[in-house]
Formats: structure tokens, sequence, C-alpha cells
């Protein structure tokens, strides 16, 4: 199996072929600078193999959320070797992330107990304890800041029905 070497010059490339499949799924160049609030040159240019400019971020989320599929992010994603995963039903989705979650929340919290609380046994705290301790934190921090996107989700939906449905 041959590895590619990811060049400026590939990634950009990658890009904007991504950007340009976006663009026509969104309904042209013109509907893409009414939704983004760019000028249709500047979304033109985004999609253009001899131009630098690539598509914003920003603009990337409003296109891809139009259009349902997430054509720049998957794009992005094999070129660091990953793929996107698309939840079959949203609520589903969100249920699933917010039970999932909190229970990595609830077991990396009890992960910095048990490691405080083994470290503490004899009253000093080694290196290698304040080590682990400090990856247990890490750790949970981690998968707080991910409960803690689940939460503004649903402040920015104005609330969530977790129950599930058949």
């Amino acid at each position: 199996m041959s590895t590619t070497i990811l060049t400026p010059d590939i990634i950009r490339h990658r890009i904007k072929g991504a950007t340009r499949d976006l663009i026509r799924l969104c309904g042209g160049i013109e509907r893409c600078a009414e939704l983004t609030g760019y000028s249709d040159t500047q979304v033109s240019r985004w999609q253009g193999p001899g131009e630098t400019a690539t598509i914003p971020l920003p603009a990337v989320v409003v296109l891809e959320a139009d259009c349902g599929l997430p054509t720049v992010t998957a794009a992005m994603a094999a070129l660091n070797g990953r793929t996107v995963a698309t939840p079959e039903r949203p609520g589903e989705a969100m249920r699933r992330s917010i039970l999932a979650n909190f229970a990595c929340v609830t077991a990396k919290s009890a992960a910095v107990q048990a490691a405080v609380s083994d470290a503490l046994a004899d009253r000093v705290v080694t290196p290698a304890e304040a080590e682990v301790i400090a990856r247990a934190v890490g750790d949970m921090i981690s998968s707080g800041q991910r409960f803690t996107h689940d939460m503004a989700v649903i402040k920015a939906r104005g609330g969530a029905d977790l129950a599930e449905r058949e």
C-alpha cells in the first residue's frame, strides 16, 4: 500500500473539488452567495483551481447544512485518514450523544477520584501519581467539553425531547 505525502497543493485541490461539488449541490454560485453573505466573485474563487482563496469554515457549515451533505467536511476528514458518519435519525443521535457523553463524564470523574484516593492512601503524592491524576483530570475535562457541546446544542434548539420513539 502506497502512502501519499500530503502537500499544500494536494490539500488545496481536494478542498477546491469538494467546494465545487458543494456549490453545485446548493444551487450554484448566486444562491451560495445569498446563503453565506459573500459576493458571487468570492464564492466563485472558492472553487476555482487557479485561485488561492478557499472556502471559510463558517460558509462550509452553512452550505453543508443547506444541502444536508458534509461534502467539504468529508474531504477534510479523508485527507486526515478519517471518515464522516451520518446518523440515521438526528433525534436519536442527540439522545445517544447526551447519554454516552454523560456516562463518559461520570466514568472519567470516577477515574479522577480513584487516582486521587490511591495517591493519598499513604499521604504522599509521588511525581508518577501526580502524572496519573493529571491525565485523569485531562480526560475528564475533554469528556466534559463534549458534554458541554451537547448542552449548547440543546440550548440553541430551545430544548430537546430525549424520549425514545418507535
